[in-house]
C-alpha cells in the first residue's frame, strides 16, 4: 500500500492531478473522480479524501477489490490504477521498483515506459499482450 500511495501522489495528502480525460486524482491515494458517485453511497465525498487517513482506507479497499477481481498477481495489484494493458504493465513495474527501493523485495530496478506513448509502441504493445507476451 505504502508503494501505491508513494507512486500516487509522492505521499502528499493534498495532492490533485488532472487526467487527460478530464477526471481528477484526489489526495495520497490518487482516488479518481470517477470512484466518486459510489464512494458518496458510503458517505465519502471529494473532500473527505484530502483526509490522509480516510483516503488510505478507501485506496485499501479499492485495491482489494481490484484483486479480488483481477487476481493476486501483479496486474491484479496494477489494476488499482489502470486495467488498460500498456498503462496496466507500466504501472506493475512503477509498483515493483518502488517496493525494491523501500526494500520490500529485492531485485534491479526495471526500466519504466513512457506515461505517453507514440502510438506505434501502444500498437506493438497490444500486439504482444495478444499473443500472451509479456512487456
Amino acid at each position: 500500500m505504502l508503494a501505491i500511495l508513494t507512486i500516487e501522489s509522492g505521499l502528499s495528502p493534498t495532492s490533485n492531478g488532472q487526467n487527460d480525460n478530464g477526471s481528477v486524482d484526489h489526495g495520497i491515494a490518487g482516488i479518481n473522480s470517477v470512484h466518486l458517485p459510489e464512494l458518496a453511497k458510503f458517505g465519502i465525498n471529494e473532500e473527505m479524501l484530502k483526509d490522509d487517513c480516510v483516503a488510505t482506507y478507501v485506496a485499501a479497499w479499492h485495491l482489494r477489490r481490484n484483486i479480488e477481481k483481477n487476481g493476486q498477481t501483479w496486474a491484479g495489484v496494477a489494476s488499482y490504477h489502470s486495467l488498460t494493458p500498456y498503462f496496466n504493465a507500466r504501472y506493475q513495474l512503477l509498483v515493483y521498483n518502488e517496493m525494491v527501493r523501500m526494500g520490500a523485495i529485492k531485485g534491479d530496478l526495471k526500466t519504466v515506459p513512457p506515461l505517453k506513448p507514440a502510438p506505434e509502441l501502444l500498437m506493438a504493445y497490444d500486439g504482444m499482450v495478444q499473443k500472451g507476451r509479456k512487456f
